[in-house]
């Protein structure tokens, strides 16, 4: 059971990846803000970490066993 909400969970983290991605390349080829430098590395900060943890992340279950 754990193991399938971890597939789940690894799934949004990789959806939510793209999501940042897809807002940070929009602040750079669309906005011309003065701020977009620090919103566009938040959103690569962001993308980053999910893709982290779509590769790493761990069920609940194995997590508890360590």
């Amino acid at each position: 059971m754990f193991s399938i909400i971890a597939y789940a969970s690894r799934a949004f983290a990789a959806y939510y990846a793209i999501q940042c991605g897809m807002a940070a390349l929009h602040l750079v080829l669309v906005q011309r803000d003065p701020r977009g430098l620090i919103k566009t590395a938040f959103f690569v900060l962001l993308s980053i970490a999910m893709i982290v943890i779509a590769i790493f992340g761990i069920s609940a279950e194995s997590a508890g066993s360590a």
